[in-house]
């Protein structure tokens, strides 16, 4: 099982706990909201339908609702979000922190499962990796402290080198958090 399959599996695994609330033999509405960028959303819808039945949902009792949106457009992904929110779902995932985060504020009371490349706690998304609060759990796959870290090894590999360039979004609160660790 590949890096990102075992990551979809983890997040599926997460959000049982709140299908299994429901009775069996029901279908029950998921929601994926993520960026509109191929081939990774249809990756991960992929991977997370194949986690819940790992899990032990059946394929016919999940009904997975796929909401793309594009990235940096604030008022398209707040349509989205309460359009989901009006399909009644159990839980929903999603695919990056300003997702996740624009997805609590809209719907606080609904189940949200999100995968963050940056640390959701320095983010404010979740209280704390013990309790996170808010509905909210979170898997988090590139933990920003680890950029000093590559630096030392970069170091120890080429001593010589006094300036390393590094390109990032500054819009992006998880790159800004790698940067931040890095300086």
């Amino acid at each position: 099982m590949n890096k990102t399959a075992r990551c979809l599996a983890l997040l599926a695994a997460l959000a049982s706990a709140s299908l299994n609330a429901f009775p069996q033999g029901s279908t029950v509405r998921v929601g994926l909201l993520g960026p509109d960028e191929q081939p990774r959303f249809s990756d991960i819808a992929t991977g997370l339908r194949q986690g819940l039945r790992e899990q032990g949902h059946a394929a016919g009792a999940i009904d997975l609702v796929e909401a793309r949106v594009e990235r940096g457009a604030a008022a398209d992904a707040k349509r989205t979000v309460d359009k989901l929110a009006a399909q009644r779902l159990a839980v929903l995932f999603v695919i990056g922190s300003s997702l996740a985060q624009l997805a609590r504020d809209s719907v606080p009371e609904l189940p949200i499962v999100f995968i963050t490349p940056g640390d959701p706690v320095a983010a404010g998304m979740v209280a704390s990796f013990a309790r996170p609060g808010r509905n909210m759990t979170a898997l988090m796959f590139e933990y920003p402290e680890l950029s000093a870290k590559r630096l030392e090894l970069l170091r120890e590999l080429a001593p010589s080198i006094r300036r390393v360039l590094m390109l990032y979004d500054p819009r992006d609160a998880s790159p800004r958090q790698g940067a931040a660790a890095a300086r």
